[in-house]
C-alpha cells in the first residue's frame, strides 16, 4: 500500500513538473524548455538543467575574462565562479530565466545583488572591485565585443568626479552599463533589481544564480524520501 502510494505520488509530481514546462516556459536562447546540457564548464552548477548550451557557456567565460583583465595585481583567484559577474554572466544559462525575464527586463534579486556587491560603505569592496574596476567592450557596431578595443569602468559609490574612467556608483548602474551585459542580454535589455518577497505583477522570479535542479530531478528526491519515510 505504501509503496503504491510512493508511485501515485512520483506520478503527480511527473505530471506537474511536464505541465509547468508546457506553460511557455522556454528560454530566450535556444526556444525550448530548460533541458540537461553534454556538460557546461563556466556555469557548471546548471549543467543538469539549463536555458544555454556548451557554445554559449564558452562564451559566457570568454567574454568575463575579457571583462576581468584589469592587471596581474587585480588577477580573479580561488572560486572563479562565485565572482559577481560571473554568476551576472551564467543567468542566461540559469532554468528559471523564462521566470525572471518579461518583456525584456530582466528582474535580479536584490539579496544576491547585496551578498554578491556588498552595501553601504562595504560596496563593491568585496572581490576589489572598486580597486580593480572591470574592462567593457568599447562601443562596436556590428562586431564581436572587444573587437574595437575597451573601456575601464570604476565601480566607485563616494567618487566625486569622473576622471579619466567611467564611474558607476550603484549595483543597478554596473549591471546596466553598456556593453557589460551577459551574451545574449548585451543590447535592448533592462537589469531591474527586486527584492524576492516584492516581485512585480506578472513577475515569478528573480535572478539569484541557485543551483539548476530539473523539476523531474526533484521530483524523483522527492519520492525516494517519502518513499523511504513510508516503508520504515
Amino acid at each position: 500500500m505504501r509503496a503504491h502510494l510512493a508511485t501515485a505520488l512520483l506520478v503527480a509530481l511527473a505530471t506537474s513538473s511536464l505541465h509547468d514546462a508546457a506553460q511557455g516556459q522556454f528560454c530566450h536562447g535556444t526556444g525550448l524548455p530548460p533541458r540537461k546540457t553534454l556538460g557546461l564548464v563556466f556555469c557548471r552548477r546548471f549543467t543538469d538543467n539549463a536555458c544555454c548550451t556548451p557554445a554559449l557557456d564558452a562564451e559566457n567565460e570568454e567574454m568575463f575574462t575579457n571583462l576581468v583583465s584589469v592587471g596581474s595585481s587585480c588577477r580573479v583567484r580561488g572560486k572563479m565562479r562565485e565572482h559577481p559577474m560571473a554568476e551576472f554572466y551564467c543567468l542566461n544559462c540559469d532554468p528559471n530565466q523564462p521566470k525572471f525575464l518579461v518583456n525584456s527586463t530582466v528582474y535580479i534579486c536584490q539579496e544576491w545583488a547585496d551578498n554578491k556587491f556588498g552595501t553601504g560603505s562595504e560596496l563593491f569592496t568585496k572581490y576589489n572591485l572598486d580597486q580593480c574596476g572591470l574592462y567593457a567592450a568599447g562601443d562596436c557596431p556590428g562586431r564581436d565585443r572587444y573587437q574595437c578595443g575597451d573601456d575601464l569602468i570604476l565601480p566607485a559609490p563616494n567618487a566625486s568626479g569622473s576622471g579619466g574612467v567611467a564611474i558607476v556608483r550603484t549595483a543597478s548602474e554596473l549591471l546596466n552599463f553598456a556593453n557589460i551585459g551577459p551574451p545574449l542580454f548585451e543590447e535592448g535589455y533592462t537589469f531591474t533589481i527586486v527584492s524576492k518577497n516584492s516581485l512585480p505583477q506578472g513577475v515569478t522570479a528573480c535572478y539569484n544564480s541557485a543551483s539548476g535542479v530539473s523539476p523531474l530531478t526533484l521530483a524523483a528526491v522527492l519520492v525516494v524520501a517519502v518513499t523511504t519515510a513510508l516503508l520504515v
